[in-house]
């Protein structure tokens, strides 16, 4: 578990740092610069690999739904995957915190598809909410 909170906050700051770039952007009417292109693709990069971790983290809450042999605490999994929570963890965690994001860092390749990234950076930040919403109820 304190890796999945280490992967995810990771992911969180990435993201934060993402958004707020193009919100000082957007608010003092800047253009960006070669170097922060640089930057972008760079935490684009460890954006998706943190991603794909996350991914596996959800692929074993997946595993620990559906096969209760998989986890410690089957109960809770299979409310999660299948039961009350089942709409929270498909739309938020698995979608909104995994696999659209990823998607839309495979379409981004720098210059004027920032808006793709800043989509996938804002839809991270909400799957992360709901995922943290979820294991404190």
């Amino acid at each position: 578990m304190p890796l999945f909170f280490l992967t995810a906050s990771t992911l969180s700051a990435c993201c934060a740092i993402v958004v707020l770039n193009w919100l000082s952007d957007w608010l003092s009417a800047k253009q960006s610069n070669s170097e922060l292109a640089t930057t972008m693709m760079g935490l684009r990069k460890l954006s998706i690999v943190l991603l794909v971790g996350i991914l596996c983290f959800v692929s074993m809450k997946i595993l620990g739904g559906f096969w209760t042999q998989f986890t410690e605490n089957p109960e809770a999994m299979q409310l999660l995957v299948k039961d009350d929570f089942a709409f929270n963890f498909w739309l938020g965690e698995v979608a909104l915190a995994g696999v659209l994001p990823l998607f839309l860092l495979s379409l981004y390749n720098g210059g004027k598809q920032q808006k793709l990234f800043i989509m996938a950076a804002v839809s991270v930040l909400i799957g992360l909410f709901v995922t943290f919403y979820d294991l404190i109820i």
